[in-house]
């Protein structure tokens, strides 16, 4: 019984580690594409463009 809760508990170990390294995987991913947006500065958008925020 002992070896099988030990082989139970390194299955999911294993199981957890590779979920976070496919969503470490997919969040670097993910910034890749955001890296290429443009860096814009708050006085570069004119106030038209914003519309009535105030």
């Amino acid at each position: 019984m002992d070896a099988a809760v030990t082989l139970n508990e390194e299955q999911r170990l294993r199981t957890l580690r590779l979920g976070f390294l496919l969503l470490a995987s997919v969040s670097a991913l993910a910034a890749l594409p955001a890296s290429r947006l443009p860096r814009y500065r708050p006085e570069d958008i004119p106030a038209e463009a914003v519309g009535s925020a105030r």
